[in-house]
C-alpha cells in the first residue's frame, strides 16, 4: 500500500528490484478523496459498535466488492488454506482498528515514484474493472506505463495466485515461480 509505494522511492541497493503495488487503494489520489475516506471511516464506527463481520460487510458494499463467502458445509481444505480462513476473522480486526483509516490516507511524493516509474509496477486486476479500488493506480500524477493488468480482482493474487505470478512473470519479463502444486 503506502509503504510499498514509499519504497518505490527508496535509493537503497533494493532499488534495481521491480516493486509492485497490486491496487493500492491510496484514496488521496482521488478527485472524490474525501466521499471515500469518509465512508472508510463509516465502517470503523460500525466495527467499534458492531464488530468485524458488520464491518466488513460494510466495507465491501462500500468499495463494491462482492462478500466473502464461507466454503460450502463439508467441504475438505487444505490445511494451509483452512489455516488461513481461521485467521481472517482475527486480520480483519486487526486491519479494521488500526489499518483501514490510516493508508488510504498516504499522500504519495509523485516526484519521487516518478524518478521510480521504472521498477514501480502498480497491478491491477482485469476483474476489478473500474472499481475504486483500482481507480488509484489509473489516478492523476501516476504513471501510465507502470501499470500492468493482471488476472482476477483486488485479491486475484490469493484468489489465482499461479496464473497472476506467471502473468505478472510475463509482463516483467521474468519467468514465472514455480507452481507449488504442481510439485506437491
Amino acid at each position: 500500500m503506502g509503504n510499498s509505494l514509499a519504497l518505490a522511492a527508496d535509493p537503497s541497493p533494493l532499488a534495481s528490484l521491480p516493486l509492485v503495488a497490486h491496487e493500492p487503494p491510496i484514496m488521496t489520489l482521488l478527485l472524490d478523496a474525501e466521499r471515500w475516506l469518509a465512508g472508510f471511516d463509516d465502517v470503523h464506527v460500525v466495527y467499534l459498535a458492531s464488530g468485524a463481520a458488520a464491518a466488513m460487510t460494510a466495507f465491501y458494499a462500500h468499495v463494491g466488492l462482492p462478500a466473502m463467502s464461507a466454503p460450502p458445509p463439508g467441504m475438505v481444505l487444505p490445511p494451509p488454506v483452512a489455516a488461513m480462513l481461521a485467521r481472517i476473522p482475527e486480520n480483519q480486526a486487526f486491519w479494521l482498528e488500526h489499518e483501514l483509516r490510516s493508508y488510504p490516507r498516504f499522500v504519495p511524493d509523485l516526484a519521487a515514484l516518478g524518478v521510480a516509474r521504472g521498477r514501480l509496477v502498480l497491478g491491477v486486476g482485469r476483474a476489478t474493472g473500474d472499481g475504486v479500488l483500482a481507480r488509484p493506480a489509473r489516478a492523476r500524477g501516476v504513471a501510465r506505463r507502470s501499470r500492468r493488468r493482471v488476472c482476477g480482482g483486488h485479491v486475484g493474487y490469493a484468489t489465482d495466485p499461479a496464473e497472476f505470478a506467471a502473468q505478472l512473470a510475463a509482463q516483467l519479463g521474468a519467468s514465472a515461480p514455480p507452481d507449488p502444486a504442481a510439485t506437491a
